[in-house]
């Protein structure tokens, strides 16, 4: 469950660069040869079936849902997705149990759904970008260059050539949040939301 927190998380993304716990489209890239201007792999530059998809409410729901069931009920609204990537996670809270990530494939945009085994409940925890239609409601769109990104989000975290990092902390009823921003030749080619859960 998405909790909001003040000052700096003290849990972890749930998708890291590195170590045990990096969850990204591993098998999408190897499918997508690693290269071109889809960093995430998963050909979702190609993808379909995406025409539904809100990315101000795919982001709400990922990072500020409005109560219980507001999750739940934006995953049932989604359409059918062009693939499916699904993977078995140890809990969080107990190692010893299993739940699973899904990623849900459309057209320039992935959410990736975790899934608790022991009660059902599912909720977004990442919002993959890849098409310019999508906006976000702060203007961050692919195909920005450098600078309206910096004027937009001012400056990353962390930074090198290929990617920005943005730790975000919790606005009041929301959970905090890191995102990526991805460029080739200067331009930004994805943009990864991942929010941070108990």
């Amino acid at each position: 469950m998405h909790t909001a927190r003040r000052g700096r998380p003290k849990t972890r993304p749930l998708f890291r660069s590195g170590g045990p716990r990096t969850l990204v489209l591993v098998l999408a890239m190897a499918l997508a040869g690693c290269g071109g201007s889809d960093p995430l792999g998963a050909g979702l530059a190609a993808a379909g079936g995406a025409d539904a998809i809100s990315l101000e409410r795919a982001l709400n729901a990922t990072l500020r849902p409005s109560g219980p069931g507001a999750a739940e009920a934006f995953l049932g609204s989604l359409p059918a997705p062009r693939a499916v990537h699904e993977r078995s996670v140890p809990n969080r809270q107990d190692s010893t149990r299993r739940d699973t990530l899904r990623t849900l494939v459309f057209q320039g945009i992935a959410i990736t759904v975790y899934r608790v085994s022991a009660s059902g409940k599912r909720f977004p925890v990442k919002v993959a970008v890849t098409a310019e239609r999508f906006r976000a409601p702060d203007g961050l769109a692919v195909g920005l260059d450098r600078d309206h990104v910096r004027t937009i989000l001012g400056p990353p975290t962390s930074a090198t050539s290929a990617l920005w990092r943005y730790q975000r902390p919790a606005p009041p009823g929301a959970a905090p949040f890191e995102l990526r921003v991805h460029f080739q030749n200067g331009h930004v080619t994805a943009l990864v939301w991942l929010a941070y859960v108990d």
